[in-house]
């Protein structure tokens, strides 16, 4: 990407997607963190063991397939910029 096209803000269509995928999965961790948050403090007493066990293992899974998200994107980024000195998949 030149200066001029960096100047004016705009992106290359893999950059932009690159932005929204790293967003989603940080997005899925933010409500994984909140699924845990909840299950811990407000559904405590409310439900059985065995259902808060159930809601916390689901909160844990999200947290890890968020975090599975993000590092395969950083892999995906990193291949692609180490095969191609030219495209900075980054910017």
């Amino acid at each position: 990407m030149s200066s001029m096209s960096s100047v004016l803000g705009m992106q290359s269509p893999r950059s932009r997607i690159g932005r929204l995928a790293l967003g989603v999965a940080a997005v899925l961790g933010a409500l994984g963190v909140a699924a845990g948050a909840f299950g811990a403090h407000a559904l405590r007493g409310r439900i059985d063991a065995r259902a808060l066990e159930i809601w916390q293992t689901a909160a844990h899974y999200q947290q890890v397939h968020a975090a599975v998200i993000i590092a395969a994107l950083m892999i995906i980024f990193f291949y692609l910029y180490s095969h191609s000195p030219t495209v900075n998949p980054l910017t």
